[in-house]
């Protein structure tokens, strides 16, 4: 199993990403009742584009991990990873080591996953909890982890 790396993403990245978005979300979208323009995948893409990291595995492009990192609350906008490399436990990993970053700052992480995706459960796993359920859609929140002193104080 080779290891993912990140990189910045730029606007050439552009094409790869609306390919992975319907690679990747597609199917959930149509289970979930939801039917997505050209453009509406486009403007996800773009959303937070700056927060945008490419998942290399070589040199070639897996994957997507977009995270806007604002203070003691975080967003998980977008993680995404090529079809031929989920159920490897590369998501999983990736996510655990997102959980310990927000943990080391202290911060709160924050997503919203479709009803139909899976993937809410790994996110339930990790120690998200749903916060509010709107049409289509969960939202999760996973706390920061209170450290105690000896005393449990």
């Amino acid at each position: 199993m080779h290891e993912l790396a990140c990189r910045k993403a730029t606007p050439e990245d552009l094409p790869f990403l609306v390919k992975l978005r319907h690679d990747t979300m597609n199917p959930h979208l149509a289970a979930s009742g939801v039917n997505q323009s050209e453009e509406e995948h486009l403007q996800r893409v773009l959303a937070h584009f700056e927060s945008a990291e490419i998942l290399t595995q070589g040199s070639e492009p897996v994957g997507l991990l977009k995270v806007v990192r604002g203070g003691q609350s975080w967003e998980l906008v977008q993680v995404q990873l090529s079809p031929s490399l989920q159920g490897q436990g590369f998501g999983t990993q990736l996510l655990k080591q997102l959980v310990s970053e927000a943990q080391a700052a202290n911060a709160e992480l924050r997503l919203s996953v479709l009803k139909a995706n899976p993937a809410r459960r790994v996110y339930e796993r990790l120690g998200f909890t749903v916060i509010a359920e709107k049409a289509h859609a969960f939202e999760m929140q996973r706390a920061p982890t209170i450290e105690r002193d000896v005393q449990g104080r």
